[in-house]
C-alpha cells in the first residue's frame, strides 16, 4: 500500500511538471510572437531620383562632417557647396535634425569619390549609355552623349563610440536623353554658387540622384532606437 502510495505522489508531481513545462512552452511562443509583430522602421518605396515619402514622427541628431575629397574632379568649394545641399536634404526630409557633433548621437561622413560633369559616353541611339554596345551602335545612329557621373562614400558611426553602423558608395549617372524627367525639382535641391554652372545639365541629375539616395539610405539604415527628438 505504501509502495503504491508513492508512486501515486510520484505520478502527480509529474504530471504537474510537465502542465509547468507545457505553460511556460506557451508562454515563450506568446512572447517570441508578440515581438516579431512589432513596429518595424518603413521602408521607402518611391521611386529612383524622387524625393522621400512624407514624415511625421521622432528625429534623429545627426552632425555632417566636411566632405573629403577623393577625386581630381572635385574642389574644396564643390565639396562644401554639396555639403550644404545634403544638410538641406536632411532637414527638409522630417527625420533630422542636424548639429554639432558634441550634441549628436550619430555622426555621418561622406566623401566626395567620383565627380565627372563630362566624361566620355557613347553616341545617342538604339543602345546609348556610355557602354560598349552604346559606343558601337550609337556610332551608327546618332551624336555623342554628354555622360556626368559622381559617387559618394557614405559612413553612418555612432557619436559614443564611433562604431561603424552601416556605409556604402553611391553613385549616379545621367545623359543628355535622361536629363529632363518632367518635374520640378524641389526649391532647396536648386544648384546654387558654383554648382549653379551645372543648371539643366546631366551633372544637375547626377547630384540630384546622389543626395537624394544618400537621404534615403540614411533614412532606411539608422535604427529606431535613435529617432527619440
Amino acid at each position: 500500500m505504501t509502495v503504491k502510495l508513492i508512486g501515486n505522489i510520484l505520478n502527480i508531481e509529474s504530471m504537474k511538471l510537465t502542465i509547468k513545462l507545457i505553460f511556460c512552452a506557451f508562454l515563450v511562443f506568446t512572447v517570441v510572437g508578440c515581438a516579431s509583430n512589432k513596429a518595424r522602421p518603413k521602408i521607402d518605396q518611391t521611386l529612383l531620383g524622387q524625393p522621400l515619402e512624407d514624415y511625421v514622427g521622432p528625429k534623429v541628431k545627426a552632425a555632417v562632417t566636411d566632405f573629403e575629397v577623393k577625386t581630381a574632379g572635385a574642389t574644396k568649394e564643390t565639396a562644401s557647396e554639396l555639403r550644404d545641399i545634403f544638410i538641406n536634404a536632411l532637414a527638409q526630409s522630417n527625420r533630422f535634425i542636424v548639429v554639432d557633433q558634441d550634441k549628436a548621437d550619430l555622426i555621418v561622413n561622406i566623401s566626395v569619390i567620383e565627380f565627372e560633369p563630362e566624361a566620355s559616353g557613347g553616341k545617342a541611339g538604339y543602345a546609348g549609355g556610355g557602354s560598349w554596345g552604346g559606343s558601337f551602335m550609337g556610332g551608327l545612329l546618332g551624336a555623342s552623349l554628354n555622360r556626368a557621373n559622381m559617387g559618394l562614400e557614405l559612413r553612418i558611426a555612432d557619436k559614443s563610440n564611433s562604431e561603424v553602423i552601416s556605409q556604402k558608395i553611391i553613385r549616379a549617372q545621367a545623359s543628355q536623353l535622361l536629363k529632363n524627367r518632367g518635374k520640378e525639382l524641389p526649391r532647396w535641391l536648386v544648384l546654387k554658387n558654383g554648382l549653379s554652372v551645372y543648371t539643366g545639365t546631366p551633372m544637375d541629375t547626377v547630384i540630384h540622384d546622389c543626395i537624394i539616395e544618400g537621404l534615403r539610405y540614411l533614412a532606411q539604415n539608422v535604427p529606431l532606437s535613435y529617432y527619440k527628438y
